[in-house]
């Protein structure tokens, strides 16, 4: 394989399979951050050495590096984290739908009372108390979905595991909430398929794209 495409290879590695600049690369490898920049352009070889160490931190086989091609899995993420986004922000939305049962005549019949808002912010209903907060921790779960597409995404493993905190108990409050006040049951089955579908695609994306360590500036070390 010529040098040119021995560069490409390795500048696509390191965007797809880490966050790092070519600095902090360079520096694990013990190497200068102008030598690494002369390789990812094809100006030259990396030794023996550089490559075991390039190959070990994108966990890359030489077999597999001599490939033609690599999946773009920066892609594949981004789409991932749409598709979780896109789940975090129904969560609040669907505070649209109806919570109360409203019963008429003797036959136990009933019909759509008023939506989730309306027990947030009028007083009348019955104590708001858990319907607010997971409210607000949902909220809060945007809020983080949003930062990972910024500066803090190094710290996606610790989102992750944040996600977990907010949408298991959600699952177990709604379902509290919902059964013992006897509301909108499809309401209440509505919020947890969503809950699990986040909880599933949170639990793919940890195994499948994780983060294995965040970078600490002292010459070859590393940390969790």
């Amino acid at each position: 394989m010529d040098k040119s495409r021995i560069g490409i290879k390795f500048k696509r590695l390191r965007e797809q399979k880490t966050d790092y600049l070519v600095e902090e690369v360079a520096l694990i490898c013990e190497i200068s951050t102008a030598e690494l920049v002369d390789i990812e352009k094809g100006k030259r070889y990396p030794n023996e050495k550089t490559l075991a160490l390039l190959l070990h931190l994108y966990k890359v086989t030489e077999i597999d590096f001599h490939r033609n091609d690599f999946i773009d899995h920066n892609k594949r993420k981004a789409l991932l984290n749409y598709i979780q986004l896109g789940i975090a922000i129904l969560l609040p939305l669907a505070y649209f739908l109806p919570f109360e049962k409203m019963y008429y005549g003797g036959q136990g019949e009933y019909e759509a009372g008023v939506s989730g808002f309306a027990f947030l912010f009028n007083g009348l209903y019955r104590n708001p108390n858990v319907i607010s907060v997971l409210f607000l921790l949902l909220l809060f779960q945007v809020l983080l979905h949003i930062l990972l597409y910024t500066k803090f995404k190094k710290y996606s493993n610790v989102f992750k595991i944040i996600f977990f905190l907010i949408d298991v108990p959600a699952i177990l409050l709604f379902y509290i909430d919902f059964t013992s006040y006897d509301n909108m049951e499809w309401t209440m089955w509505t919020f947890i398929l969503l809950l699990l579908s986040h909880i599933a695609l949170t639990i793919y994306d940890l195994l499948l794209y994780p983060l294995e360590h965040d970078f600490k500036t002292q010459k070859g070390t590393m940390r969790r």
